[in-house]
Order: C-alpha cells, then structure tokens, then sequence
C-alpha cells in the first residue's frame, strides 16, 4: 500500500512529465490489475459493468451471461447484450437469466403484465414461455402458462435492503 502511495504522490509531480507519466500510468495499471488478481484468489468475482467486487459463494450477486454481471447492472447490460447474441444463444441466456431472476432476486412469472407489478418494479422483461417453448402450444392445445401467446412477462421488484446482495469491494 505505501508504494502505491508514494506512486500517486508522486503523480503530481511536474518533473519529466511526458514520458515519466506514461511509465506511472502503466506501473498504476499493473498495480491495479494485481490487486484485483489477489481479490480473485481471495473469492472475489467482478462485476464487468460497474466493477464492484462479490463474493463468488453468493450464487445470486453476479449472473454470467458471457460477462459477470451484478444484479444493479442487468436493466442496462441486457438489451445491449441482445443484441450481440444469435437467436439461439440469446434464448439459452434469456432462460438463464430469467431463472436467476426468480431464483434469487425475487423475480415473477406474470401472464400478463399487472399495472401493480409494474409500478413496485426494477426490472422487467418479456421471454419466452418456458413451458410451450415461445411456441404457444403444447401437445396441440394451447398453452395455459402464456395463454397461447408464446411469451410471458418476468417482473423483478426493486431492492429492499433486507436480504439484499450487496458488494464486497467497490473499485471504480
């Protein structure tokens, strides 16, 4: 810790600017990079949107959907991450992420969307029905979980600060 101090004191310094600084950016960067190496090892996963760090035993701080990703960044990352999956891929994450969801963020499988749902929530997204498959039928009769409409809602309500995952380290 000291000779990182002494290096971002010594940012500031005026003496041999130009290529003395990209040398300090580059040696912080190593620093940094070894200290998240030691979080890992200490148990520690990131979250690759904010960069907070979680406990790897708490199976619902961060979903991995190709990227880790804390329960506060999913509203943002996942209709950007739609978008860089294939049709197929996108279904198994989306299964995934629904799962987790539910499991452990109290997330609702709705056959409509519910006005009260709505307003108490943090998060919502409209999926495939898991049960017909996004087909809307099953065994030739329409669906009763989707109502033959292939898809369903999940609503996540907002955090409440009991029984909530929360970060280990934020390094920002």
């Amino acid at each position: 810790m000291i000779e990182m101090r002494n290096l971002i004191t010594s940012a500031g310094r005026a003496d041999g600017a130009g290529e003395r600084g990209t040398e300090l950016l580059a040696r912080l960067e190593r620093e940094l990079e070894l200290v998240s190496q030691a979080l890992s090892l200490l148990g520690l996963r990131r979250c690759s949107q904010c960069g907070r760090f979680y406990r790897a035993s708490d199976a619902g701080a961060l979903f991995d959907g190709g990227q880790l990703i804390c329960r506060d960044c999913v509203e943002q990352w996942w209709p950007h991450r739609l978008e860089e999956l294939r049709v197929r891929e996108r279904e198994v994450v989306e299964r995934r992420l629904v799962n987790w969801l539910v499991s452990y963020h109290g997330g609702k499988v709705l056959q409509q969307p519910a006005r009260d749902a709505e307003k108490s929530a943090a998060f919502r997204i409209t999926t495939n029905c898991v049960r017909c498959d996004g087909l809307g039928a099953v065994g030739g009769e329409r669906c009763g979980c989707c109502e033959g409409r292939g898809t369903v809602w999940v609503v996540v309500p907002r955090h409440s600060e009991e029984g909530r995952t929360g970060s280990v380290v934020s390094i920002k």
